[in-house]
């Protein structure tokens, strides 16, 4: 009988120790994340001529996940869905960046970010809304000399924070400030001018998605 009793008191310091935690390991605690994107008509939430989106799920500096939303101007799946899984509990910041190609390759078009705290067991559905990337704009050439019933090209370009050279995705509004002396023939980048009469005019081009504004002295001479 006490042989029987010092067996079983050792089987129970054994399940203390083994079988309640005691060196046994749990799985962290994961939830999901879901990514919608509409394919609207071209808005400002996915620029014109944007082809896919790229979706990077990062915790901090560390990245958890990155997949590609393939869409653009023709019938693409309305909505696309992406979803992250076992993401660790706790916060993550959801970035979608608008790219010109399907492959996710170019400058991005746009960018947007969104910060959710992903709990245990569950699933969170986060919405980003895009802003372009757009930082500033220039027309070349600058302050062009045309003749007196010539034409000329003038070219919008964009770039973002770091020097990028940005695709333009909507259209322009371009503004001549004496139509007079300078007439915009044709619309749209490039824009093509003429020199109706002898003087100046200031052209002014702003990008449609991002209210960017450019403008130029176009001088108009004889010959």
């Amino acid at each position: 009988m006490r042989h029987t009793k010092c067996l079983l008191a050792c089987v129970a310091i054994i399940v203390s120790l083994f079988g309640c935690g005691g060196g046994a390991t749990t799985a962290p605690a994961t939830g999901r994340l879901t990514l919608s994107v509409i394919w609207p008509k071209p808005t400002r939430l996915i620029p014109y001529g944007a082809q896919s989106v790229r979706a990077v799920l990062t915790s901090g500096q560390l990245t958890l996940g990155s997949q590609l939303i393939v869409g653009g101007d023709g019938p693409p799946p309305s909505p696309s869905t992406v979803t992250f899984d076992n993401v660790p509990a706790g916060p993550v910041t959801l970035t979608a960046s608008a790219y010109p190609k399907a492959d996710g390759s170019g400058v991005a078009m746009a960018t947007g970010a969104q910060p959710v705290t992903i709990v245990s067991g569950q699933t969170a559905t986060v919405s980003v809304t895009m802003a372009s990337t757009i930082d500033h704009v220039t027309l070349t050439p600058v302050n062009p000399t045309i003749f007196l019933g010539a034409f000329s090209s003038v070219t919008l370009n964009a770039f973002d924070a770091a020097g990028n050279m940005v695709l333009i995705p909507r259209p322009l509004n371009i503004v001549s400030s004496n139509p007079a002396i300078v007439s915009i023939v044709t619309g749209g980048n490039p824009t093509t001018v003429k020199g109706i009469a002898l003087g100046a005019s200031i052209l002014t081009v702003t990008d449609g998605d991002t209210g960017k504004t450019a403008n130029t002295t176009v001088t108009v001479v004889g010959d």
